[in-house]
């Protein structure tokens, strides 16, 4: 490459020559001169030892001190040796179009000039990818690259983009979105990246978060309703036992004392014959109104009606139905009974 590094050397001299230029026209001060020639020289060693990163910043530098064409030519220069190709690109044209006034330094028309040469060298430079949508209608898409939005009319061309590795992003609304990640090179030919995109898999849906009626349908009955009806249950059992006990006792009774009075000494089996008669009406009353109770218990669990609203007064939340109830047992002396608030 020594042409090339001889043409950053004359280029080197005339970015000085400008400076010198330009003290005649009045354009800068002493300091932003000497700023300016400070940076440039500094942008020119590094260029010169590869070192293209710190070049650009100190060329940068020195046209933001002062502009001249000479800056623009080795900014241009630096950024496509670093690969950003789109940038150098943009800066070339940048110089190639500027409107150089009459009697300007001849630096200024020579940088300019190889500006005009150097972007036609590095047009054919530029990779291009060729993005192609499919699944949908290319309109409904939103496409991207590198996470920079890309019009779609734009990708009925090649899109021109940077030497190496890109991403290109494809949704629309109602389908799952494609993502393709691919590696350019410079002078190559055009890539083509197809996009596909393919139906959107259902969204589960959303399970009711607020009690509906019949909520309680399918729970666990009660324990208070399964202790009600296992009592009643137990107490018709003992009742239609000792009821049976009792009729026997009387059996013997009417056997023993078929004529009144009956002996006193018959007064035993007699007590007992009343006392097993009370304890069956008993338990069988109290069997009869527990099995009852749990009974109608379950069967107000089983409607799995709601609670009625704080501060209802009709204490119903929809005609014909009952917005609650309040149920209790009450065991007293000789009976078992349900009590209820609707």
């Amino acid at each position: 490459m020594p042409s090339r590094l001889a043409r950053g050397l004359a280029a080197a001299l005339l970015a000085a020559t400008c400076l010198l230029s330009l003290d005649a026209l009045g354009a800068v001060s002493t300091h932003d001169r000497e700023q300016a020639r400070k940076h440039a020289n500094a942008g020119f060693d590094s260029f010169s030892a590869g070192d293209y990163g710190s070049a650009l910043a100190h060329f940068q530098d020195a046209e933001n001190t002062m502009h001249a064409p000479p800056h623009l030519l080795f900014m241009a220069r630096a950024l496509d040796k670093l690969g950003r190709l789109l940038e150098a690109r943009d800066t070339y044209r940048r110089l190639a179009s500027e409107h150089l006034p009459r009697g300007c330094p001849q630096a200024f028309r020579d940088a300019q000039k190889s500006a005009g040469q150097e972007l036609q060298a590095l047009e054919p430079r530029i990779p291009k990818v060729k993005l192609t949508v499919e699944g949908v209608p290319v309109a409904a898409a939103r496409i991207s690259l590198d996470g920079v939005a890309i019009a779609t009319e734009k990708l009925s061309q090649p899109v021109d983009a940077d030497p190496g590795k890109h991403q290109a992003h494809a949704q629309a609304d109602g389908f799952a979105a494609a993502e393709q990640s691919f590696d350019l090179q410079a002078g190559a030919a055009p890539l083509e990246v197809r996009l596909v995109l393919g139906q959107a898999a259902p969204s589960p849906a959303t399970p009711p978060t607020t009690p509906q009626p019949g909520a309680n349908e399918g729970a666990g009955p009660s324990v208070p309703a399964l202790v009600l009806v296992g009592v009643g249950a137990a107490s018709l059992v003992v009742g239609a036992v000792t009821g049976g006990l009792a009729l026997s006792r009387a059996g013997e009774l009417r056997d023993k004392c078929p004529t009144s009075p009956c002996p006193t000494e018959n007064e035993p089996l007699a007590h007992q014959a009343n006392t097993l008669a009370t304890v069956s009406t008993v338990t069988l009353i109290v069997g009869g109104a527990a099995t009852a109770a749990g009974t109608v218990w379950l069967i107000v669990e089983a409607t799995g009606s709601p609670a009625a609203p704080a501060g209802s007064a009709s204490g119903m939340d929809r005609p014909g139905r009952w917005a609650g109830w309040r149920l209790g047992a009450q065991v007293g002396p000789g009976y078992l009974g349900l009590t209820g608030a609707f």
